[in-house]
């Protein structure tokens, strides 16, 4: 009870200050001819950038969505959120599917 707790702010000042750039030949591909962007796609990097979002912002981080999105760029919010929803169905099917082996 008389801990005390880390700014949110400062660790995500710190997080920012030190996350790797997304490579310009990944955006580069994720890029249509009509220079919108193709359909959403996930690089690795882009999956791991998430991941670690994921792991340096605990879900009782206040507006942990919103900071995971800034710690991946190119990616908004919802696409974040939809990305992890997938990752869980996947990982989910795939272990269902390993335990019936």
């Amino acid at each position: 009870m008389g801990e005390k707790k880390s700014d949110d702010s400062d660790s995500y000042a710190k997080f920012l200050k030190n996350r790797k750039p997304v490579d310009a030949r990944v955006e580069a591909a994720e890029m249509d001819e009509g220079g919108g962007m193709a359909a959403v796609t996930w690089s690795s990097g882009e999956d791991i950038a998430l991941l670690n979002a994921l792991k340096a912002f605990p879900k009782d981080v206040a507006m942990r969505w919103d900071k995971v999105a800034a710690a991946v760029p190119g990616k908004s919010k919802a696409a974040c959120v939809k990305r992890v929803s997938d990752l869980k169905k996947g990982f989910r099917s795939s272990k269902a599917g390993g335990a019936a082996n």
